[in-house]
């Protein structure tokens, strides 16, 4: 089954706001108790509601209603598909949605965007919270999130959904593609690639996220039971560092990387991907997330021996480090690539001289 009209029925005035809201689901309808509880508690006034409920019950599509229908209340919307993703790429996408350069540390960049929630009016959505968030707005914004956890943020105000009692069941190729991909969202030309077909519209059931990119997303109760086999998963992998290095590649390279890191044989891969992401953010701005990423890869690194991997990013750790004002951390990092250099270091007998 093909659905070729989920697309963004955004205004001119939506599209002015800074931020990204996804499409609206067509099949949405009713859910007015449920939209004016949350009116009440982060339209009328700055605060945080929480949307909760058990896979399949609408938590999404209640908040993309909610996010459409009442953006032009704020100066902007920031949607974010939170699940496993660590605050660094939470935050790094943030700047980017909101067009602001995040060239501090984590933790900087952190409180730069508490700053930012206190003194402008922004509507923050994170979808699929697992745990308390770092980055729950205060001052005059407000945060929307979406949960299966009950007892996350137990004295915020919200809705409770119930699931339906019999889920719809999705099977094939192409869903298990577009289950191997990111969850934050992915191009659709990319779960394409990965079952082998040419798609013509946007598979059930996937949802449009950005009409330009034919980017999509499955909802969270699909991923959850689809199969996805590792041998699909190394192709996701494979595939996505193939793929020209976008904002909207940038899920699915970490999603990727994070995958391969955990595969002893996909080593190659997970530094090849590793390099993409570190390229991508320092051009963007978007320096604790290289950091990170540098941070990650040296770690496995260490683990294997990899001396080549250390000291290519060494020496830039070292530079961010003494940036953000970290020099004891910049020092002891400078005197453990001292030894990593000497490990690598060729001996005249290694080059064959005589």
């Amino acid at each position: 089954m093909l659905i070729s009209n989920l697309l963004p029925s955004t205004s001119d005035e939506l599209l002015s706001h800074a931020g990204f809201i996804p499409a609206r689901n067509p099949a949405f309808s009713g859910r007015d108790a449920e939209l004016e509880i949350l009116r009440s508690a982060i339209v009328e006034k700055p605060g945080v509601a929480v949307i909760r409920g058990n896979p399949g019950s609408g938590k999404t599509a209640l908040a993309c209603e909610f996010a459409n229908r009442f953006a032009k209340e704020f100066d902007g919307v920031i949607w974010l598909y939170s699940g496993e993703r660590p605050p660094m790429e939470l935050a790094g996408e943030i700047g980017l949605q909101m067009r602001h350069r995040m060239d501090g540390d984590t933790e900087n960049n952190l409180y730069e965007l508490a700053t930012i929630f206190e003194w402008k009016r922004y509507l923050l959505v994170l979808d699929h919270v697992l745990r308390k968030s770092k980055l729950v707005t205060a001052g005059k914004s407000s945060t929307l999130i979406t949960t299966r956890m009950p007892r996350l943020m137990p004295g915020a105000p919200g809705a409770k959904l119930d699931a339906p009692k019999h889920l719809e069941k999705f099977s094939g190729e192409i869903v298990s593609a577009m289950a191997a991909c990111s969850p934050a969202g992915f191009p659709l030309s990319l779960a394409g690639e990965l079952a082998g077909q040419e798609i013509d519209g946007i598979p059930a059931p996937a949802q449009v996220l950005n009409i330009d990119s034919f980017r999509c997303a499955l909802p969270q109760f699909v991923i959850d039971q689809a199969l996805i086999p590792d041998e699909l998963r190394t192709r996701h992998a494979e595939a996505a560092s193939r793929q020209p290095v976008t904002a909207g590649m940038i899920p699915d390279l970490y999603h990727a990387l994070r995958w391969t890191l955990s595969r002893p044989e996909s080593w190659e891969l997970a530094c090849e991907l590793a390099r993409h992401i570190i390229s991508f953010t320092q051009f963007e701005g978007r320096i604790a997330e290289a950091f990170e990423v540098m941070e990650t890869i040296s770690a496995a690194a260490e683990i294997k021996e990899d001396y080549r991997t250390l000291n290519r990013y060494a020496r830039e750790r070292v530079w961010m480090l003494q940036a953000w004002g970290r020099d004891m951390e910049a020092k002891s990092l400078e005197r453990r690539s001292r030894r990593w250099q000497a490990v690598q270091l060729p001996l005249p007998w290694d080059e064959g001289w005589t």
